[in-house]
């Protein structure tokens, strides 16, 4: 009779973890995954861009760059970029991407760089320590990040922050906005604007938004910029060219106008627009390296 009880008591506890896995999951345009976030950390904006007030026909859109970090083996829940472009920047260890335009999942390193647009996807760090990775996107004004709010509780309601697990780069965000020091509020030193495009990714908006006619003719643009000592990122904020950019590698010296110049390093952003276009210098002895995202005529 005990033995009886028991194998009972398995085969439902079988059916019960069965339909609660089969609840966790949800399947968005043939792609099943996690319906929920598991210790996921979705930072505020860190630059953002009313793109309305820079482009004609995009005045309920807005630019927006914040970063994300999950904790090692946790995962971001499955959700779509149709009507939202997206750039992704893997800043550490090892992601796998699932996305229903790929047989199987993506494995990304530090320093790949992927575009998200009419597809949906998830994610899980598959490295030993806690992902970062930076994120621009294009959406709605008003709509909510897929990963905000979510701090799902394991452990009595850890969070990414709980599980940080050290590792090159140490993730702990952005800092303070700060005024260079002395010896940089001088005038700027004479800067080549010989730079490097190391790769570039671009989604075309016409097909990210087909029924905004505005769209047809502009291209959602991510490059990764070399820069040299010495050398410059210039152009940044032109009319008609809103730009976003993140520092990947190194230092740089951001120069707005009259503004005193401002310095800043990994985890950093800033936005350029028509009314504030900027130039972004090396001025240091090492090389550095920026993420510029950009909305640009179509090529």
């Amino acid at each position: 009779m005990r033995w009886g009880q028991l194998l009972l008591a398995a085969a439902i506890a079988g059916v019960i973890g069965r339909q609660f896995y089969s609840a966790s999951l949800n399947t968005i345009h043939g792609l099943s995954g996690p319906r929920f976030n598991l210790a996921v950390r979705n930072t505020p904006s860190l630059a953002e861009i009313d793109v309305g007030k820079e482009l004609d026909g995009f005045e309920s859109y807005r630019m927006q760059a914040r970063y994300v970090k999950v904790a090692p083996g946790a995962t971001i829940r499955i959700h779509d970029h149709f009507g939202r472009p997206a750039f992704s920047y893997v800043v550490n260890t090892t992601v796998d991407q699932h996305r229903s335009d790929l047989p199987g999942p993506l494995r990304m390193k530090p320093g790949d760089l992927s575009s998200e647009t009419n597809v949906s996807h998830w994610w899980r760090n598959t490295g030993g320590y806690t992902l970062t990775f930076y994120v621009v996107d294009l959406k709605p004004l008003g709509e909510k990040d897929s990963a905000a709010g979510v701090f799902a509780k394991i452990g009595g309601g850890a969070r990414a922050d709980d599980f940080v697990i050290a590792g090159p780069p140490p993730g702990t965000g952005p800092s303070e906005e700060h005024a260079v020091e002395a010896e940089f509020a001088a005038p700027a030193p004479e800067l080549s604007s010989a730079m490097a495009v190391v790769e570039a990714r671009t989604i075309d908006l016409g097909e990210a938004f087909p029924d905004n006619p505005a769209a047809s003719g502009r291209t959602f643009r991510a490059r990764k910029i070399a820069l040299a000592p010495g050398t410059r990122a210039d152009g940044l904020g032109a009319p008609g060219r809103p730009a976003i950019y993140y520092v990947t590698a190194g230092e740089v010296v951001e120069r707005r106008g009259d503004a005193a110049p401002v310095k800043r390093s990994l985890y950093e952003a800033g936005a350029a627009t028509s009314d504030a276009p900027i130039v972004i210098g090396n001025d240091s002895e090492a090389s550095a390296e920026i993420l510029v995202v950009d909305l640009i005529a179509k090529q």
